[in-house]
């Protein structure tokens, strides 16, 4: 009986992941866990730190696809926000997604995105330049129109008007919306 109980109990355990993509050239890994604060790493069991090159996605949602009994939350910036739209179309059951001054392609999609305040998206257009407003912007607020519209949270914010703000953004998005 004594370990039907444990079973059960391990069994209803629920693990908090969090897999976070990085970006280009500084926003590595392991700059990425260096702007969560500690807080924020002492609500997770797990913590996942991957590049936006991770060749190792499908394994990653192979391996997430099959945990029972866990809370899954992805972030992704940057570039890293492109992983991030294809593990939530992917079927990986998430609780929480953020992009945080995402890339955007245009074949984006909210499949699999978690359902209102659990799906955020925190930007700068400002930080894109003119190369990519046929790209990146036009997408990108095609997105927060849809985002808004399905009860998402959508936050365009310029951090600091006198420079390009863009890696400011992770460390606010985990004390914000975390």
């Amino acid at each position: 009986m004594r370990r039907l109980i444990q079973r059960i109990l391990l069994e209803e355990t629920t693990s908090k992941v969090l897999l976070v993509f990085g970006g280009i050239n500084q926003a590595t890994p392991e700059w990425m866990g260096n702007q969560i604060p500690s807080r924020v790493k002492n609500q997770y069991d797990k913590i996942i730190l991957k590049s936006y090159r991770s060749r190792d996605l499908l394994e990653s949602i192979d391996s997430l696809k099959e945990m029972k009994n866990t809370n899954i939350s992805v972030v992704g910036f940057s570039q890293g926000g492109l992983n991030t739209y294809r593990l939530a179309n992917s079927g990986v059951n998430l609780d929480f997604l953020g992009l945080i001054d995402p890339s955007v392609k245009s074949d984006w999609s909210l499949k699999g995105f978690p359902s209102g305040r659990n799906s955020v998206l925190f930007y700068n257009n400002k930080n894109w330049g003119k190369q990519y407003y046929d790209k990146y912007i036009v997408w990108r607020n095609e997105l927060a129109e849809e985002m808004r519209s399905s009860g998402m949270e959508v936050v365009e914010e310029d951090l600091n008007p006198h420079i390009n703000d863009h890696m400011l953004f992770p460390r606010e998005f985990f004390n914000r919306f975390m």
